[in-house]
C-alpha cells in the first residue's frame, strides 16, 4: 500500500480571498460520485450521501489560508490505499468566510483541490489526532 508523505493546496486568488480552511477526510469505502454533480452530505434521503458521510470520518488534514505545503518526516507517512482499514478516497470540505460582507461573495469557482504526494516505500505509519472532533 501507499503512504501519503505530503499535501499541497491548489487554489485561485479569488478562492484565497474567501477561504477560511480546507479539511480532508479519508474514506474507507468507495462510493461512486461524479465530481461535476453537487454532493450534499446532509441529505438523509440519499443513500450515497449517508454512505459517503459515514465512511469519510477519518481526518487527514486541516489546512488554513497562508499555510505552506505539508511534508511528513522522511521516515513516516499516512497509510492510504490497498490495506486493511486504510482510506482509498478523499472527501474535501472547503470552508469559506466573508467577514467584510463583499457583495461579490459566491462560491468562487471549482479551481481548487489538494495534491497528495505519496510513496510506495516502506515507512513508519504516521497518524493524526484531532481534538474536539465528534463524528
Amino acid at each position: 500500500h501507499y503512504r501519503v508523505i505530503g499535501f499541497e493546496l491548489e487554489w485561485t486568488p479569488r478562492l484565497r480571498k474567501f477561504l477560511h480552511h480546507f479539511m480532508a477526510y479519508g474514506c474507507l469505502i468507495h462510493v461512486e460520485h461524479k465530481p461535476s454533480e453537487p454532493f450534499d452530505l446532509d441529505d438523509p434521503t440519499n443513500p450515497a450521501s449517508f454512505l459517503r458521510f459515514a465512511s469519510c470520518m477519518t481526518p487527514l488534514l486541516i489546512f488554513g489560508r497562508g499555510e505552506t505545503p505539508l511534508r511528513y518526516p522522511e521516515y513516516t507517512g499516512l497509510p492510504f490505499g490497498n490495506c486493511t482499514g486504510c482510506p482509498t478516497q478523499l472527501l474535501l470540505e472547503v470552508h469559506l468566510a466573508n467577514p467584510s460582507k463583499d457583495a461579490d461573495f459566491d462560491f468562487p469557482d471549482s479551481s481548487y483541490g489538494i495534491t497528495m504526494v505519496y510513496s510506495d516505500e516502506e515507512r513508519t505509519d504516521a497518524g493524526i489526532t484531532f481534538m474536539g472532533v465528534v463524528p
